[in-house]
């Protein structure tokens, strides 16, 4: 009973923050409107929402011998939640560059968006760790992110820069293009031994792109015979969890997560052709969804460090509330500077 108020927050207010306000959609609607941007932004923001708790009950379960039960099942919504990102990404990518041609200026525009952001809060939250006692120039490269790279960033940045490649290559081939570079991307980190996260979700990327290409004929095709496909969908995943949860310490596990990660993307698109969803909350994540992913990896990191409170649910909660709160103080700060160089423009 003692961590009943974690569950509450998993299981409880984290659906209702994204189901909040949500209406069901127009049958005549769902071709032209499902799968918009808003409702790209409000799956981003349930995806960091998830991998953040994700991260945090991991932690609550190392420093906690009895937290644990049904919660443990976040440890992997986080892994699935990058699954969905990796989607929705490679959605986006695709319909907004589907009739343009794709210059420098498209990883540019993907640099802006990231490294500002990025060098920032490891700047700050390099300086509240105390990362200059390991001396100025490792100090620089942390900030810089050479030194203990955020793994997502470094991912991305690597498939964006792919993405680019692909469309100089032929934009007309593109997903073709982009499935073999993502395969030799994976297959290359697989022989490097690097940790599963590196290889075993990148292919979700190039679902999004199919999905995006294809977006009228899959919606309308999973709109008919709705509840079969969805039950049968649902079906699909909990046979891979069950796969997931009997062959622990295998290798065949760690390439489990890309289908059950493309089963989850189709869910939740399911999801989408019945429901819009209107949370300003969800949407409001999404859209710093890259600053959240930032900021919780290291507020737990500085609430140990202080030693408060070291109670698992007290902890658990204020890191969840800080995280957020930091979330928003920054997007105050982004909105600040970007009216500032509008202004400037104009004068």
């Amino acid at each position: 009973m003692e961590y009943i108020s974690i569950y509450i927050l998993v299981f409880v207010l984290f659906p209702i923050a994204f189901f909040y306000k949500a209406k069901i959609r127009k049958k005549e609607d769902i071709i032209k409107e499902a799968l918009n941007k808003n409702d790209t932004f409000c799956l981003k923001g349930l995806c960091a929402v998830a991998i953040m708790l994700s991260h945090y009950v991991m932690h609550g379960m190392d420093e906690a011998d009895s937290f644990g039960g049904p919660i443990a099942v976040m440890k992997w919504a986080g892994g699935i939640g990058v699954c969905v990102f990796f989607f929705c990404s490679g959605y986006g990518l695709f319909l907004s560059t589907e009739n343009k041609e794709i210059e420098k200026v498209f990883l540019w525009k993907r640099f802006k968006r990231i490294f500002p952001a990025y060098w920032f809060l490891r700047l700050i939250f390099g300086l509240l760790l105390k990362k200059t006692q390991n001396g100025i120039l490792y100090f620089v490269l942390f900030v810089l992110g050479i030194k203990q790279p955020a793994w997502f960033v470094t991912e991305i940045l690597i498939i964006y820069i792919l993405f680019y490649i692909s469309a100089r290559i032929s934009k007309k081939h593109i997903i073709p293009i982009m499935t073999a570079m993502l395969t030799v991307m994976s297959l290359l980190f697989f022989f490097m031994e690097l940790e599963a996260r590196w290889y075993n979700a990148n292919l979700v990327f190039v679902l999004g792109m199919v999905f995006a290409c294809h977006k009228s004929e899959l919606l309308g095709w999973l709109n008919k015979n709705y509840f079969f496909k969805l039950i049968g969908n649902i079906f699909l995943f909990l046979l891979l969890l069950f796969v997931f949860i009997e062959t622990k310490g295998t290798l065949f596990r760690d390439f489990i997560k890309l289908p059950a990660g493309g089963l989850v993307s189709i869910m939740l698109v399911q999801l989408l052709i019945k429901i819009k969803p209107e949370s300003s909350f969800m949407f409001f994540i999404g859209k710093y969804s890259l600053e959240l992913y930032l900021i919780h990896l290291s507020i737990w990191q500085i609430y140990s460090e202080l030693d408060i409170n070291q109670y698992v649910p007290v902890k658990f909660w204020s890191c969840v509330v800080v995280s957020l709160l930091c979330t928003w103080l920054y997007s105050l700060v982004d909105s600040m500077i970007c009216r500032g160089m509008k202004k400037k423009n104009k004068a």
